[in-house]
């Protein structure tokens, strides 16, 4: 089976490139406007979004490298 890691990471022209927590990720879609399918809360929207001057990425990390 593949190792993986999941990292959640932010962009905005003030701060550059960040890696955050998942529940930071998550605030931060919800202030761009998206919300998940399931209407659940602890969960992602999306893989990766933008909106209002701030992007975001989920990024599987292979650990077999």
């Amino acid at each position: 089976m593949d190792d993986y890691e999941v990292k959640y990471f932010l962009s905005h022209p003030q701060f550059g490139e960040k890696e955050v927590t998942k529940e930071e990720f998550i605030k931060a879609e919800r202030a761009a406007g998206f919300r998940p399918k399931s209407g659940r809360d602890d969960v992602c929207a999306t893989g990766g979004f933008s909106g209002k001057g701030l992007s975001g990425s989920v990024r599987y990390i292979d650990l077999e490298q």
